[in-house]
């Protein structure tokens, strides 16, 4: 039987995703509200890459996880979310980490608050339920 050579990838990319579902969780708990926005984007691209890693498939270096799941979508993923969902959080993810990309966005620092994170939350476990 030939095994996968992208098997172990696979197994790293979902390692990465559990640590980034517990960063998300711990940003939430402490209140750092953009830190959970940030890891729960991060938790979604490292689990539609192990998830095209399993279908034998590289993935693409990408941060735009609206993207990612097109993709995953068509390659069998169930998943009844959105595609705008994602493009949303893709762009909180820019927001997040970069000053100017959050001018050029218009999001203040402030627009990160308990709401906004558990509305991500709400769709990182609806992602990682698969």
């Amino acid at each position: 039987m030939k095994l996968n050579p992208l098997l172990n990838d696979y197994y790293e990319w979902l390692e990465t995703a559990w640590s980034n579902f517990e960063r998300a969780y711990r940003g939430f708990r402490s209140q750092d509200y953009a830190q959970c926005v940030f890891y729960a984007h991060q938790t979604i691209g490292a689990a539609f890459k192990a998830f095209l890693l399993k279908k034998g498939i590289k993935p693409l270096r990408t941060h735009d996880i609206a993207y990612l799941y097109e993709h995953v979508i068509n390659l069998g993923l169930e998943l009844t979310i959105s595609k705008d969902i994602f493009r949303e959080l893709t762009k909180h993810y820019y927001a997040t980490r970069y000053p100017d990309a959050r001018r050029r966005l218009g999001i203040s620092p402030e627009y990160y608050d308990r709401d906004i994170a558990m509305r991500f939350l709400e769709v990182l476990q609806k992602v990682e339920g698969y």
